[in-house]
This record gives C-alpha cells, sequence and structure tokens, in this order.
C-alpha cells in the first residue's frame, strides 16, 4: 500500500514524465509558421505545470498549496488546448499519450484541489 507521500512523490515524477514527453515530441515537429507558435506556446504551458507543482511542494499553508495546484490545473487545462491544436494541425504526429496523460493528470489535480478545500 503506498503511503500519501509516496503517492505525492509518483505524482511529481508523473508530472516531470509528461513534460519532458511533451518536449521531446515537441523536438520532433516540424518547423513553419504555425508550428513554431504551437510549440512556443505549448512549451511554456507545460513547463509552468511542473514549475508550480514544484512550488507546490513548499508551499507555507494549504491556501498558499491551493493556489499554486490552481496554476497547475490552468496550466494544464492549456496544455490540453495547445495539444488538440497540434492535434488538429498536423494529424500525422501521434500526441494521443501525451494529451491523455494531461486529461488524467489534470482529473487528478482538480481532485487534490477539491480534497484539500473540503478539509
Amino acid at each position: 500500500m503506498q503511503t500519501k507521500n509516496n503517492q505525492r512523490t509518483d505524482l511529481h515524477e508523473r508530472i516531470f514524465r509528461w513534460i519532458i514527453s511533451v518536449l521531446k515530441l515537441l523536438k520532433t515537429v516540424n518547423k513553419d509558421v504555425i508550428s513554431i507558435v504551437i510549440i512556443q506556446q505549448l512549451a511554456k504551458s507545460c513547463t509552468s505545470v511542473g514549475a508550480n507543482d514544484q512550488e507546490a511542494v513548499t508551499s507555507s499553508s494549504d491556501k498558499d498549496f491551493v493556489s499554486k495546484y490552481q496554476i497547475v490545473k490552468k496550466e494544464l487545462s492549456e496544455s490540453i488546448y495547445w495539444l488538440r491544436i497540434l492535434k488538429e494541425m498536423y494529424p500525422d504526429i501521434d500526441i494521443s499519450s501525451q494529451l491523455n496523460e494531461s486529461i488524467e493528470l489534470l482529473r487528478i489535480i482538480s481532485k487534490i484541489i477539491l480534497n484539500v478545500k473540503n478539509r
């Protein structure tokens, strides 16, 4: 059985792995005037997920923690948006694993926020 600390560590690692996966995917996209904008926006939003997740680790209160995870949630939503655009504009690129993982992470983060708020 996993403890809460192990689950948190697993979540942080899972977020890190997702970010690396997205960034590696973006390296494979052919650069054109449209893809460059998408690449830049998606790189910013997905790396912000990780940065804010790390900031939440050292939060000073539940309110601070929720605030950081609200940003994580927003940046995950934005990342999903850019992944969907990438999928539509470049259908030959397989983004299914990155998209599915971002949706799952969004569900997890949303549940964490709700749980902390309801304490």
